[in-house]
């Protein structure tokens, strides 16, 4: 990754902070912007299985 921080996110995805779903390049959890593309898809479908 690129980002100098990272969110810290639960299996679920989500923060410590109900309701908020940090993904991709600027969250810390991708490196460009395919990686950051399938986190948002795995993000999307974690919060639709809900």
């Amino acid at each position: 990754s690129s980002s100098p921080v990272r969110i810290l996110r639960g299996e679920d995805f989500q923060s410590p902070i109900r309701g908020l779903y940090p993904c991709g390049e600027g969250a810390g959890y991708a490196g460009g912007i395919t990686s950051a593309a399938v986190d948002g898809i795995r993000v999307a479908e974690a919060i639709a299985s809900k």
